[in-house]
């Protein structure tokens, strides 16, 4: 698979997982908590990022770096949920057909 098309594929994974798991909450509770499925789509929304970069260390700051960046997405989820996250995250306005 192509660098592009494995992007393009995690950002519509970030999407559905977001999504879905505001969709299933419940559900999901008694399996696993919905913010660990969440703080997996963020770092999902990360990744493509870095598959640009060359090789780095993971110090101390850059992964403050991703955990604050992670803290910024719960924030806009908490106070606006999944649709406005995944706004935030691919720079634009989206909508959700159910």
């Amino acid at each position: 698979m192509k660098q592009k098309a494995l992007k393009e594929l995690m950002w519509q994974a970030v999407g559905n997982l977001l999504i879905n798991t505001e969709l299933n909450a419940k559900a999901l509770k008694e399996k696993v908590d919905p913010a660990v499925l969440r703080g997996v789509a963020y770092g999902m929304a990360v990744a493509p990022v870095l598959m640009d970069e060359e090789p780095i260390e993971f110090d101390r700051d850059f992964l403050a770096v991703i955990i604050s960046y992670g803290k910024k997405c719960e924030d806009v989820y908490a106070e606006n949920g999944a649709i406005a996250t995944i706004s935030k995250l691919y720079g634009c306005e989206v909508s959700v057909d159910e």
